[in-house]
């Protein structure tokens, strides 16, 4: 026998260790069972141990305060099936609990003082609790900063499976700043009624499923009725996909991915339907995604009126990026990236993206142009079928293999002014094949015999880039691409960088088109960049920006509301849309080789003013700051173009400043007065008037200019 003996010290610390043991079981609190009145949690009652599946009755509200911690019985599940002794009926009870919600719970901790849901017992690994799930009739809950550990799925039938975490069943949830760790599915929507925003999440997964499937961030199965849905600004990290679409087809669950961090590694597919599915529908802009060796992000969409963008994202040993429908996918950045992957029968535009050791595979119809592709590691630069109709100005660089793989069909693709740099230009299959027309481009080699030598193409096996090897792909002076491109009408109006396409590079007075995807000493086309915010130096972030009329169609604002977007001198018209503020049209007005930089503010803030009392109130004018200093913005509403003035009254009803006077454009109008007058002095600290005429309307709005 081997006795123990303690003294001094030792016996006051095991002394205090048990003393606090016995406290925290006097304060804990036994839950189970159906709350049918209003309740609170709180920490002072820590641990909360769930010993029966909870029921949050109709109705009720159950609030959890900051540092609360919520402690489920937890069971075995089997690793290598399911275990539906372990699995809850929200009728029944179980070993593994749960929590099911009629009514609403209100779990809001802070960054400091997080909310706990977690497992009671802490081995063996595999022991796992049920879930929170949300009924079809249960009004909206949130949570907020919380941390939900060790869960794993519930049985709202013999044949349902409800995987998530959270399961609601009605789509009335606000989830942010909360952490999921080691889950089967962290959360599973149904039913999409009213707009989701799921926003600053961390998913963390380091191991399999304990059931051996492959974990999943984000689950929805049924179709949302044209609700809005938005992953944004969370953070991915381990096994497992962002998004999984749990019907077929995908098409009708449109989730858009915003600036999001996708950290995987390498996952199991659980067949090869679900290799499809690893990608999310809607939008994908603004996301880095690293170490995904079978996820990535993708676009669907459906109809003739429905377009999906892949914008501006970051991807690096990932599987890339997937498209169905009609989608735009540009200026992306893919490093050791598996492919950009344009399914069959779908329409995909892929212009203005830079890919190391990535395949461009496209297998529908659509363009391709102003792409890099530098593939020292792959076999094939693109993998194309016929049906591309626009094939242009492209750059292929690979030290092994073919550029371009094209599969033959009755159908012809012209391939113009590309570089197809250290490798043939072309593979074809099936063989024999004669309806791929070449004209205007640089080739390290001639052309097989079974394609057709459309003319211009220059054999050469250097043609004066920057730096390749590093990814610089800019013409050197001297190159033979500069000015030796075909046609120069009928491209897009810019470059890889967005400068104008066509450009006298040589000097020779006669503008070319260059080969290649950057145009030698070309100036910018010009560009926006703004700043929308709802009030006073409030962003409003998460904003999907139309641009009606620009090259680039489509951009977000970021959490400081910041977008930015390219096009053309000339004048333009924003519309922007917010999934719970609505829609407004701006007006912009862009110069050549210049971004122009504006704040845009969607409830613009002033001082009430009786006198403003417009003849027309749809002119909306406002100025802020108000009162303000040294200089304010002003901002109104045109309903339709025609000429219309701007200008600003001291309190004798003298002019004292002429914004503007012309000829303006329909929508929201925004300019700066600087405080100073007519003869570019100062105006005096005081109250001035600022009035808008259009049409026989007008408005008038008092200022307060102060030190």
């Amino acid at each position: 026998m081997l006795i123990a003996v303690l003294t001094g010290d030792s016996m006051r610390y095991s002394i205090i260790i048990v003393i606090m043991m016995i406290a925290m079981k006097l304060t804990s609190i036994e839950v189970g069972g159906h709350i049918s009145s209003d309740t609170t949690w709180s920490p002072d009652n820590n641990p909360y141990i769930v010993t029966h599946n909870i029921h949050v009755d109709s109705g009720v509200d159950l609030t959890i305060l900051p540092g609360t911690t919520i402690q489920f019985h937890a069971a075995a599940v089997a690793y290598d099936t399911y275990s539906y002794d372990f699995l809850i009926h929200p009728g029944g009870d179980s070993n593994a609990k749960m929590m099911y919600v009629h009514g609403r719970v209100i779990a809001v901790g802070t960054e400091q003082d997080s909310i706990t849901f977690t497992r009671y017992e802490e081995t063996p690994d595999n022991m796992r609790w049920g879930n929170v799930v949300f009924d079809d009739n249960a009004p909206q809950s949130v949570f907020k900063h919380c941390r939900l550990l060790y869960s794993f799925a519930s049985l709202n039938s013999l044949t349902w499976l409800l995987e998530g975490t959270m399961c609601c069943m009605n789509g009335k949830i606000d989830i942010s700043d909360c952490r999921f760790s080691d889950y089967r599915t962290a959360i599973w929507i149904d039913d999409i009624q009213e707009p989701l925003l799921i926003q600053r999440n961390v998913f963390q997964q380091y191991a399999f499923s304990p059931d051996g499937w492959c974990p999943t961030g984000f689950w929805t199965v049924s179709p949302n009725n044209g609700a809005e849905i938005i992953l944004a600004f969370n953070q991915f990290y381990g096994l497992g996909t962002p998004c999984d679409f749990a019907s077929s087809p995908p098409l009708s669950y449109p989730v858009t991915l915003l600036f999001n961090y996708l950290n995987l590694t390498l996952q199991v597919a659980r067949d090869e339907a679900d290799l499809s599915r690893t990608v999310t529908a809607g939008d994908s802009y603004g996301n880095r995604v690293i170490n995904s060796a079978s996820g990535g992000l993708g676009a669907y969409t459906v109809g003739v009126n429905s377009k999906g963008y892949i914008r501006r994202n970051i991807l690096s040993g990932s599987n890339g990026i997937s498209a169905f429908g009609y989608v735009e996918i540009s200026d992306n950045v893919l490093t050791d990236c598996n492919r950009i992957q344009a399914h069959d029968e779908s329409s995909v535009d892929i212009f203005n993206n830079r890919l190391k050791n990535t395949v461009v595979y496209h297998t529908g119809v659509g363009s391709i142009y102003n792409n890099i592709v530098y593939a020292f590691g792959v076999r094939s630069a693109y993998n194309i079928n016929p049906g591309i109709g626009f094939f242009n100005n492209n750059i292929a660089c690979t030290g092994t293999g073919f550029p371009i793989v094209y599969e033959s069909s009755p159908l012809e693709t012209i391939f113009e002014n590309n570089v197809f740099l250290n490798v043939r230009p072309l593979s074809i299959y099936p063989y024999p094949f004669i309806y791929a027309t070449f004209r205007n481009n640089y080739m390290s080699i001639p052309l097989p015999n079974q394609c057709i030598d459309g003319g211009g193409n220059i054999i050469g096996s250097n043609p004066m880039f920057a730096d390749t090897l590093n990814g610089d792909f800019h013409l050197l002076p001297g190159s033979p691409c500069i000015d030796a491109g075909y046609d120069t009408t009928g491209y897009a109006l810019f470059d890889g960088e967005y400068n104008h396409r066509v450009t006298d590079g040589n000097h020779d007075s006669n503008a070319v088109i260059d080969i290649g995807a950057l145009e030698f000493g070309s100036g910018f086309v010009g560009g926006f960049a703004g700043h929308l915010y709802i009030g006073d130096d409030i962003p409003l972030a998460l904003a999907k920006v139309d641009i009606v009329g620009a090259l680039i169609t489509r951009e977000y604002t970021d959490s400081t509301g910041f977008f930015t977007f390219n096009a053309p001198p000339g004048d333009y018209t924003l519309h922007i849309h917010h999934i719970f503020k609505g829609d407004r049209d701006y007006s912009v007005h862009i110069d050549d080789n210049q971004m122009t930089v504006s704040n845009l503010y969607w409830e613009p803030v002033g001082i009430d003013d009786d006198t403003n009392n417009p003849s027309n109130p749809t002119l909306q004018l406002v100025n802020y700051p108000n009162p303000f200093s040294r200089e304010t913005n002003i901002g109104f509403t045109i309903d339709k173009p025609g000429m219309a003035s701007c200008r600003i009254y001291n309190t004798r009803g003298q002019i004292i400043k002429t914004i503007v006077n012309g000829k303006l454009t329909k929508g929201y109008q925004t300019y700066m007065w600087d405080g100073r007058d007519e003869s570019n002095r100062q105006a005096a600290n005081g109250i001035y008037f600022l009035k808008v005429e259009t049409d026989g309307n007008y408005a008038v709005h008092k200022m307060l200019k102060l030190r």
